[in-house]
Formats: structure tokens, sequence, C-alpha cells
């Protein structure tokens, strides 16, 4: 029986090791498709998706970043050595997505429009049997994301998402809080 988007989304979770085997060509083209459809506040469309599945651009930019942050976070050295991974920040994946906005004049929709677009992306990679890892990280280093990805500056780094196969076995979905903790039915 085939699944259905709901078992995607509840399957789904960070894996932070990648095989860096290279993302199907056809596989990145129906990604960014769900992408580009994702709905936008007012429908204003001002997210913008630069992408890459060039690995020495993701590794150069990975690196970077990571001399750039690694002083005000340790613990990025010793998840990439528990992990077994060349760089810390994405993960060795092999297709990596920088979700940007249009410069406004006022702070708009872009935060919510980027967390429903990342949230397809990841949906979109799931079922197509990829692994996904948001990146906030990268906002903490956006000069080197706009040097790598050729992002004008005056566009803002709003998320990063790394897409990539799994190294090993899917890790255990960590516990989340009790429906009824997080819920509440108003009558």
């Amino acid at each position: 029986m085939a699944k259905d988007t709901v078992d995607y989304i509840l399957e789904r979770r960070s894996v932070r090791n990648l095989s860096g085997e290279p993302v199907k060509e056809e596989d990145i083209q129906k990604i960014l498709s769900v992408a580009c459809s994702a709905p936008t506040g007012r429908n204003l469309q001002k997210l913008r998706y630069y992408y890459t599945s060039n690995p020495s651009i993701i590794k150069e930019c990975g690196l970077d970043i990571f001399k750039a942050i690694s002083p005000m976070m340790p613990h990025l050295e010793k998840r990439r050595e528990a992990l077994g991974i060349t760089e810390p920040i994405f993960y060795d994946g092999s297709f990596v997505i920088v979700i940007a906005s249009l410069p406004a004049e006022e702070e708009g929709f872009e935060k919510i429009d980027t967390g429903i677009a990342a949230g397809m992306i990841m949906t979109a990679a799931q079922s197509l049997g990829y692994r996904t890892v948001p990146l906030g990280i990268i906002c903490y280093a956006d000069e080197k994301i706009h040097e790598h990805f050729k992002i004008p500056a005056d566009m803002k780094i709003q998320l990063g998402v790394t897409i990539g196969t799994g190294a090993m076995e899917d890790p255990a979905k960590p516990t989340s809080l009790p429906m009824d903790e997080l819920c509440t039915l108003v009558e």
C-alpha cells in the first residue's frame, strides 16, 4: 500500500549524517517545483531559492561557516567527530537550498512563508527517499552564504535545508510531548 503525505510528515526527522551520495537531477527539479508552489502571505512571493548540488561549493561554504561560528558554538566540533562527517553545517548533504527573501520596507510574512516552504521542501524530499536537516545556523554567518551562493547583499537569508541520503539507519524519532499537552480544544 502506498504511503500518503501524512505518513511522510510523521516519519520525517532531521538526519545529521548524510552519505554525500548525489540527489538525482529529476528529484532536485521536483523539490524545487514544490518550493516554488508554496503559498505566501498575500501572494507576495518574496522568497527566492538558491541551490547547489556542487560538492565543492557545499564543502567550502560549510567549512567557512564552521570557522566563522565555531568559537561561539564549540559543540559543533564534537558533533562533527561523533557523527564522523567532514563538516557539521551541511552534514555531508549533496543538495542544499538556501531560502532568502527580497528586501522589504517592513517585516512581513517572510518568516511564516519560509516555515511553510521549508516544511513542504522537507516533506517532498522525504517522499522521494531523501533525508533533510533545516539549517537555521547558517544565519549566524550569512555573509558566507551570500558569498558562496552568490546571493545579492540586499537579500535576507531566512533558512537553509540540506538534503541527501542517510549514511546509516535513521535515528529514533525524538519523543514528542503528548498531543493533549500541545493541543487544546476550544468550544
